[in-house]
């Protein structure tokens, strides 16, 4: 699936977005991603957003949840997942934390109970990611769970969030 080093530490925006595509091609059933605006590795490229799609059209009962530190990126620049957001409201969530989260430094992405993509400071490229690890995926979900937690409200891409 990607040719590039799993658990080690990379360096490169091109070898981040090659990860981002294997995490996001790897999931099967849910997908947890936080980040602070979704301008950094290409989430709003088209074949992302297609695999998004296909995860969401192949697994009914799938689950893609983004935390986001702020929205503006999303609701001005990404036509493509906020019409991914429209068509799969059930199962397509984006939260934007309130200003506790918006203090956390690194950004992830977790892919079902085993695949992850780590940013460790959003102000940098280096990253770690892995397409099996289990220990660090369940430790990143019990961070996004905290993460929630700090959100304070839910994106909605229809009038009055009806």
């Amino acid at each position: 699936m990607s040719s590039l080093p799993e658990n080690t530490v990379l360096t490169s925006r091109r070898e981040y977005e090659a990860a981002l595509t294997a995490v996001l091609a790897h999931a099967q059933h849910k997908l947890f991603i936080f980040d602070p605006d979704l301008t950094f590795g290409g989430f709003e490229a088209a074949e992302n957003v297609a695999r998004l799609r296909d995860l969401l059209v192949r697994q009914p009962a799938a689950k893609v949840t983004l935390v986001l530190q702020d929205t503006r990126y999303l609701l001005d620049r990404c036509p493509r997942l906020l019409g991914l957001m429209r068509q799969y409201q059930h199962a397509l969530t984006v939260y934007e934390t309130n200003d506790e989260g918006e203090r956390v430094s690194d950004s992830f992405v977790l892919a079902d109970d085993h695949a992850y993509l780590r940013r460790f400071h959003v102000d940098q490229v280096r990253f770690k990611f892995s397409l099996n690890d289990t220990a660090t995926v369940r430790l990143l979900g019990l961070r996004f769970e905290e993460l929630l937690q700090l959100t304070h409200h839910q994106i909605s891409t229809t009038p009055l969030g009806l």
